[in-house]
């Protein structure tokens, strides 16, 4: 009973649960199988995972340990679920779980829709009859055969596959996934999984794998239920509540925030309004607390703005500093929830404008307003809108005309660019969303900052994609590239949906650009057993949700900010042609 139940467990959505334990129970009337948990696996992980700055939470813990007892009796694993659920997280923190109890594990990562099959598994050259290794068999050989970096002493070795399952390319492991446990390549080598290899496949779904592949990977399926944003929330508040340099206000007015705006009814309200391209729960987090990082940053750093708290502290107004960060929370909420709506948005602004503590003024949406911490109070973006250049003398079409959207996008984006968070704009033909961009690059300081763009096409491949993007980097130092010390080279994707769908539903460069932001991994494509890594790049794109795939993979997109561009108003109209 108990193998039947804790093995299959693992792998069964939250919703039949309860079916499938009510069928073990009638299999086994009267008895009761307590579940045997490995108390110092158990022990270790929550040690391990706290001093990793997340949140030892009782159903993260439980995934872990599901993980483990499922590598122990299979040696290939697809662990399943929505982006954001906490895949990566949970093999990571085994990992250094593994480690703490001396098993050592050692692991490398590929996306196999990031290259070709070819690639993947090497390929013989038709005329010169010359074998060309590709990826995995070079990782696979070096882990059977202990060269470098591997060792006799790593007691686990993982081959990672981060990305989307297709017929074309997972076919070929089905020898290695089943109990013959060989790779066997077209140029007739046959490399062997050793006791100590095991294949994981990281998806979000498998909708084109076929019954013979799913049948040869144990399964351990994340719900979003299982773990959630929450703990994300709370291990980003930590470093509020650190005693020695933490804001003790901070951390109480932003908990405080979270249940007054972020609760289950607006939550629930959201998930029938229209977004003009999918987001999910941790994508929004993530933005929501980027946004207040660097709000509260600024407070800190910029003179005018810190010396009006430090006369607020000496003077003990703390519900004037608490009032600043619900401010903080307020417009990082707005942003991070509100900004991906298409037709809703002014529902939405109705909506908030009215549970805000802070007034907001009766006057436009709650997006045309900042709020200023010096005032405590919110102030239109029309009146922080720079005067026309008369004086411009270069070409028309580089002509940009400040208007209160203008104004409000720029603030957005300098904020996530200086907090190396990627911005999507989506929006139909017209809505300025390159010019935006553009616009925005030209004033940026190039001791600090460069910036490359990259128009997507639908000819545009993962190579294609790859060779623009090595162009911009330097060799640094062994296999670390990257732009010039001390500056942030930004990638600007310009109609990042645009590139051909496969007869899979995927776009092998959208799978590149998420490999370099998860991983900051490229592999050379001429020498495959060569690996690059890429330091201090960020992404930022545009897209019309009209056009080449309509969407990207949600994989890629949690990664952003993504902030909708409407038709101007007939007010912005005025200010760029009158």
């Amino acid at each position: 009973m108990r193998g039947l139940r804790d093995f299959n467990m693992p792998k069964i959505v939250v919703d039949d649960r309860q079916i499938f334990l009510g069928l073990i129970f009638d299999l086994f009337p009267g008895i009761v199988a307590e579940p045997q948990v490995d108390m110092d696996l158990d022990a270790v992980a929550r040690s391990v995972t706290k001093n990793s700055g997340l949140q030892a939470e009782d159903g993260f813990i439980k995934k872990i340990v599901e993980f483990a007892e499922i590598l122990v009796v299979r040696h290939s694993c697809f662990i399943i679920g929505n982006p954001g659920c906490a895949k990566s997280a949970i093999w990571k923190t085994l990992a250094k779980t593994n480690d703490a109890r001396q098993t050592p594990t050692v692991f490398d990562i590929v996306d196999p829709k990031a290259v070709t099959a070819d690639e993947l598994y090497g390929c013989m050259n038709p005329k010169t009859r010359e074998w060309k290794d590709g990826v995995l068999s070079v990782i696979m050989r070096d882990m059977n055969k202990n060269n470098y970096p591997y060792k006799p002493e790593h007691k686990q070795k993982w081959i990672i596959l981060d990305g989307d399952v297709d017929p074309e390319w997972i076919e070929s492991l089905n020898t290695v996934m089943d109990d013959n446990k060989v790779l066997t390549l077209v140029s007739q080598e046959r490399i062997p999984v050793t006791p100590e290899m095991r294949l994981i496949l990281e998806v979000s779904h498998l909708k084109n794998a076929t019954p013979a592949t799913v049948s040869r990977g144990g399964v351990l399926f994340v719900n979003d239920s299982d773990i959630g944003w929450k703990p994300f929330f709370d291990s980003w508040l930590a470093k509020y509540k650190n005693k020695k340099t933490g804001d003790e206000i901070a951390e109480n007015a932003f908990m405080l925030a979270l249940s007054t705006y972020i609760n289950d009814q607006f939550l629930d309200d959201l998930k029938h309004k229209s977004h003009i391209a999918p987001v999910c729960d941790m994508a929004q987090i993530s933005s929501l607390t980027t946004i207040i990082d660097k709000l509260y940053g600024d407070l800190h750093s910029v003179k005018a703005q810190y010396d009006h708290l430090k006369k607020l502290r000496e003077e003990n107004k703390e519900d004037e500093i608490k009032n600043i960060y619900d401010g903080f929370f307020i417009f990082a909420a707005m942003w991070s929830y509100g900004a991906s709506l298409d037709e809703d948005k002014l529902s939405f602004s109705n909506n908030f404008k009215a549970v805000s503590k802070i007034k907001f003024p009766d006057n436009g949406q709650c997006f045309d307003y900042f709020f200023n911490p010096i005032e405590g109070n919110w102030q239109h973006l029309e009146h922080s809108v720079e005067p026309m250049d008369k004086e411009y003398d270069g070409l028309f079409n580089n002509l940009v005309v400040p208007t209160a959207e203008t104004t409000r996008q720029r603030f957005l984006l300098d904020m996530h660019v200086k907090a190396r968070k990627g911005m999507v704009y989506v929006g139909s033909a017209g809505t300025g969303k390159t010019t935006v961009i553009r616009d925005y690059f030209s004033t940026l300081d190039k001791e600090a900052t460069i910036s490359a763009s990259i128009n997507f096409n639908s000819y545009t491949d993962s190579k294609a994609l790859q060779v623009v993007v090595e162009s911009q980097v330097d060799k640094r130092a062994g296999r670390t590239f990257g732009p010039p010390p001390s500056k942030t080279l930004i990638y600007f994707m310009d109609d990042l949906n645009m590139p051909y769908l496969d007869k899979y539903g995927t776009q092998s460069p959208i799978c590149l650009v998420r490999q370099i932001i998860d991983y900051g991994i490229i592999y050379d494509r001429d020498h495959l057993e060569e690996k690059k890594l890429l330091v201090d790049i960020m992404f930022a794109g545009c897209m019309n949700p009209k056009s080449g795939s309509f969407i990207i993979d949600l994989r890629l997109s949690r990664h952003f900010t993504l902030v909708s561009c409407l038709t101007a108003e007939k007010e912005i109209l005025k200010t760029i042609y009158f």
